[in-house]
């Protein structure tokens, strides 16, 4: 049970981190009691990752302290906050991969940590205590198990166990759920609220799923401001809460979908939204494009609020989407097709002499074939006809659900390369769903992770390599 002292473990007090001219902190005061669990939530930019950082001594702040079992560390480096019991959990795994779970836990529990210790054997105590840290985890089973074979959510626990070894004060755990089903969510949880009391544990996560099961305070922050506090039923019913944190959502009926989505998409910008199949992607698409309600939140094309705006005003003003399965008429032909696209525009019959040359430059089997019913087509034929029927409306930007599903190499280039000069010709901006990593990350700037309905991770693709991500889609 948490410690009955009043005064805190962690006390921070009113801490502004700057980075040039944008604050990351701005006068924040955080207090957290010894043995006690707190959560963390808020926008993504809200500070959070900043505040960790700043614990930790890898950020001075430029005003304010960080206090810990009332000492001030806010000018301690980074070993020396370690040192005083202060541990922190990254959210990508840290594992050995070649050595073993248990080989792992056993080089976590040495205490001492020179160079030479790892050549001499293990003592008993050490034996014991990676042992009772397999029984905590849940991983006693897959001790032997080499860390590379584990599964993604065992990894995580494996870290929380290498942690843990070190037997911190206090335990800091940055989005320990990413990438985890929902059976590893609940498990996880589970070995959080083991750990509270013992240690004093702050832990940042998106999923209000999972932040309902560890049942602890929850904080709010906002732009780097402490917002609001309390548990998350309360939370959740306060109005100013839900905007500036719940960001768009959606639901089916009485089952929401969405979470909290926040998402930019620049000017001539290539952004690649990937996850697993039924997290959200498709949603958030039709959401965007007015195919599905908005039922939190704010939508805004070109600077102008569009959330209740009906879908064919979108497409006026500048929005094409492209679902997945493409969406074509079977029955018609590729040129009638290609002239559905006008209506939302005009509200007036059109002819083909209408279609922009474009269309014809970029994707040649749109002439070609113009006579030919798409239901006849290839499954590459039929995409370069969807994207070319988006075209015709001249959009600024253009929403792709899947364009390589079902499409063999040569034509996946032949899109790519076309969606390359739509982007620098035409100046389009292009959000894209893809489970194909290897276009996704030729073609985008940037990409976002989506899990349980919400955005759990963006990057910019040069700077993240594909691999890296792959967990986030089962493979």
């Amino acid at each position: 049970m948490p410690s009955e002292r009043t005064e805190p473990l962690l006390d921070v007090r009113g801490v502004t981190v700057a980075f040039g001219g944008f604050k990351a902190l701005t006068n924040l005061s955080l207090q957290v009691p010894p043995g006690h669990l707190r959560v963390l939530i808020g926008p993504n930019g809200a500070g959070k990752s900043t505040l960790l950082d700043t614990i930790i001594g890898k950020v001075r702040p430029d005003s304010g302290e960080v206090r810990f079992a009332g000492r001030v560390i806010s000018r301690l480096p980074e070993h020396r906050v370690a040192g005083l019991g202060i541990c922190r959990k990254f959210q990508a795994p840290g594992v050995l991969e070649g050595l073993t779970a248990r080989e792992n836990l056993l080089l976590a529990a040495r205490r001492d940590k020179g160079v030479l210790s790892i050549l001499r054997p293990p003592t008993p105590a050490e034996q014991t205590r990676a042992d009772e840290l397999l029984d905590l985890t849940g991983l006693t089973g897959r001790a032997a198990i080499p860390a590379a074979a584990l599964a993604h959510g065992e990894k995580q626990w494996l870290e929380i166990g290498m942690v843990v070894a070190a037997d911190p004060r206090l335990l800091l755990l940055d989005e320990p759920t990413a990438g985890m089903t929902a059976q590893e969510t609940a498990q996880t949880a589970a070995l959080i609220q083991t750990m509270a009391g013992r240690h004093t544990v702050l832990v940042i996560d998106h999923d209000m799923h999972f932040v309902d099961l560890l049942n602890a305070p929850v904080t709010v922050l906002h732009q780097g401001q402490v917002f609001r506090e309390g548990d998350l039923a309360t939370l959740r019913a306060d109005p100013a809460v839900m905007e500036i944190y719940l960001g768009v959502t959606a639901a089916y009926g009485q089952s929401p979908v969405l979470f909290g989505i926040d998402l930019t998409v620049a000017d001539a910008e290539a952004v690649t939204l990937i996850g697993r199949n039924g997290v959200g992607k498709t949603t958030l698409l039709r959401a965007i494009t007015g195919l599905h309600p908005v039922t939190g939140g704010h939508v805004h094309l070109n600077g102008a609020p569009i959330a209740q705006a009906a879908a064919f005003t979108r497409a006026r003003s500048g929005l094409a989407y492209v679902p997945q399965g493409r969406g074509l008429f079977g029955h018609l032909t590729v040129e009638e097709n290609l002239l559905m696209g006008f209506p939302a525009l005009s509200g007036r019959p059109v002819t083909r002499r209408e279609i922009p040359e474009l269309v014809y430059d970029l994707f040649p089997i749109c002439r070609d074939l113009a006579g030919r019913k798409a239901g006849n087509l290839s499954g590459g034929q039929q995409q370069q006809v969807a994207i070319g029927r988006a075209l015709v409306t001249q959009p600024r930007y253009l929403l792709l659900d899947e364009p390589t599903e079902g499409i063999q190499p040569s034509v996946v280039q032949d899109i790519e390369s076309a969606l390359r000069r739509i982007r620098t010709d035409l100046r389009v901006a292009v959000l894209l769903v893809e489970q194909y990593l290897d276009f996704a990350w030729s073609f985008a700037d940037r990409y976002s992770v989506m899990q349980k309905g919400r955005i759990v991770e963006t990057g910019a693709t040069a700077d993240t390599p594909a691999h890296a991500v792959q967990r986030y889609l089962g493979v």
